[in-house]
């Protein structure tokens, strides 16, 4: 299908959680944001509160990196490197001013029966 995603960064503050998996081998962006709007979709309809809900989710072609402190030693992802290293587009993502945002869509009610 599409490339797996390796990492996920998920920032929140306030009632705004924004999440950017890294799908750095990713060539087909339209399937893979199909997919995604549908997973988020999905997610949102079971989510309880504002905990357990994505707001805003970008798909990143780029890697996180290890020179940069971004990923540990044991290969964990550093989440202050990451939102350091990438502060404009996490502030991008939280203003929704960058593209390719995913939001969850409402889901639609099946018309009344007559």
């Amino acid at each position: 299908m599409f490339a797996s995603v390796r990492a996920a960064v998920i920032d929140g503050d306030g009632e705004d959680f924004c999440a950017g998996p890294d799908l750095s081998e990713l060539n087909q962006r339209d399937a893979a944001q199909a997919h995604f709007q549908q997973l988020l979709n999905d997610l949102a309809n079971v989510a309880t509160g504002s905990a357990n809900r994505i707001a805003r989710l970008h798909l990143m072609a780029k890697s996180a990196s290890i020179d940069k402190g971004e990923i540990t030693d044991k290969g964990s992802i550093n989440q202050r490197a990451v939102l350091k290293q990438w502060d404009v587009l996490a502030h991008a993502l939280h203003d929704g001013s960058l593209p390719y945002i995913l939001q969850p869509q409402p889901r639609t009610k099946p018309p009344p029966n007559n």
